[in-house]
């Protein structure tokens, strides 16, 4: 069961059948009561819904934007408690059950519906908690080398390691990191592998590229084919809590610039003696995580040579826009001006930089941005990348993008020879 999937196949269409026909049978056909259950619930959900629109509209409740369908759907939740609450009092015990049940399945609707959109939980397993398909400690992994030695033989597939990294110089307090090491970490001797530090969006986690993004089973094919190497991928944190939106910089909301270029850089290094040079470290990210993997390169040449931007805008921004800068910068213009990559790409070079930048044509919001910015990038001497693709803004348009650009990364990172084509993306100059 825990491998059925969420966002696809059969669980979510059954559901969107079964709950239509709950919600007809908790009405009270038989002694009219029906009437007054519909005359007092449609109103009240299409009432409370339009209520509800207006006031995340305007007073920004839910900081981020998503579909105005969502809206429709938690105004059937509204619908099937207000059906449920009219025609508890002269119900029996079986009828107050199919009530409750109508409205868990409503529920569960909506969830289906937000989950198809974001492809967020992919299966059951993942709603449940499950997020690295093959995870071990810390401790576990001088065990993991010795009995490859020997056996002599790699693992089949990496593994996923949960670590905390402490802000010794910037004083932030990120949560959990997972490390992905690659079956060829486990060699002996070790190989000093390049490092590709991976972001989330906000708002979210530091699982997201394991459980929507589905990295590790993309790392663990690539790994497949070329010997068991792919960069060692940092999941890391730059927010603290899952909706500050630090935007990856030192100012208002804690200095996240420094946990990720200083603290999150080198405790990996030193912790898992990988690669150390800037040419064998990079940076990805989606969304918000995006923003930060095209800004930090430019202010960090010194430690990044490449970095994968998927669907991000290409200046600081929060939802709404103008609430970065008394925000994150606390109404600094020139903190704000010193961290967009527009102003920071102008009449300047950076030879040397790489820049993978994917992005989809139903994700209207950063598809303008991130053309603009690639052009810029292509004057500034950036060895760049523009892939334009149906897809929004959601997982599965991100977990693609992962792929696609792997294979370009890894060899931007020296690990691998850089491929002949970039799979079923068309990967042009901008």
């Amino acid at each position: 069961m825990g491998d059925v999937a969420l966002d696809r196949g059969w669980l979510p269409v059954l559901v969107f059948l079964v709950t239509p026909v709950a919600l007809t049978a908790s009405l009270r056909w038989r002694s009219g009561a029906w009437k007054r259950q519909l005359a007092i619930g449609l109103p009240v959900a299409i009432g409370l819904g339009l209520v509800i629109m207006a006031a995340n509209e305007h007073f920004n409740l839910v900081p981020y934007a998503f579909p105005k369908v969502f809206y429709f759907w938690a105004a059937v939740v509204i619908f099937a408690i207000t059906i449920a609450a009219v025609g508890w009092p002269r119900r029996g015990n079986a009828g107050r059950a199919v009530s409750l049940v109508a409205v868990l399945l409503t529920v569960v609707l909506l969830g289906v519906v937000v989950n198809g959109h974001y492809h967020y939980y992919p299966t059951v397993a993942n709603l449940f908690g499950k997020t690295a398909e093959n995870d071990v400690d810390l401790a576990a992994i001088d065990g993991i080398r010795a009995s490859v030695a020997k056996s002599g033989q790699l693992p089949a597939k990496g593994f996923a390691v949960p670590v905390d990294v402490p802000g010794t110089v910037s004083g932030f307090d990120g949560r959990r990191t997972t490390v992905y090491l690659p079956p060829a970490y486990f060699s002996d001797p070790p190989p000093a592998l390049p490092v590709l530090i991976m972001l989330a969006g906000v708002p979210g986690t530091t699982n997201d590229w394991l459980v929507g993004g589905k990295i590790e089973q993309t790392a663990n094919a690539f790994a497949d084919q070329n010997g068991g190497r792919t960069p060692i991928l940092v999941m890391a944190d730059y927010d603290g809590q899952g909706t500050n939106d630090t935007q990856c910089v030192d100012g208002q909301r804690g200095r996240a610039e420094t946990y990720i270029t200083v603290d999150v850089v080198d405790f990996v290094r030193s912790t898992f003696h990988t690669a150390t040079s800037k040419e064998q470290t990079g940076i990805a990210g989606f969304s918000a995580g995006g923003f930060c993997a095209l800004m930090l390169p430019l202010r960090h040449p010194d430690v990044f040579t490449v970095g994968g931007v998927y669907s991000s805008f290409a200046d600081p921004h929060l939802d709404p826009p103008q609430l970065a800068l008394p925000d994150v910068f606390g109404g600094d213009q020139a903190a704000f001006d010193a961290h967009d990559p527009t102003k920071l790409l102008e009449g300047r070079r950076y030879d040397g930089l790489s820049m993978w930048f994917e992005a989809g044509t139903e994700d209207p919001d950063p598809l303008e941005p991130t053309r603009s910015v690639s052009v810029q990038t292509v004057r500034a001497g950036i060895d760049t990348c523009l892939v334009v693709r149906p897809g929004g803004h959601e997982f599965e348009f991100w977990a693609q993008a992962f792929r696609n650009s792997l294979p370009w990364l890894s060899a931007k990172l020296g690990l691998t020879p850089m491929p002949a084509s970039v799979g079923d993306a068309r990967c042009t100059a901008p």
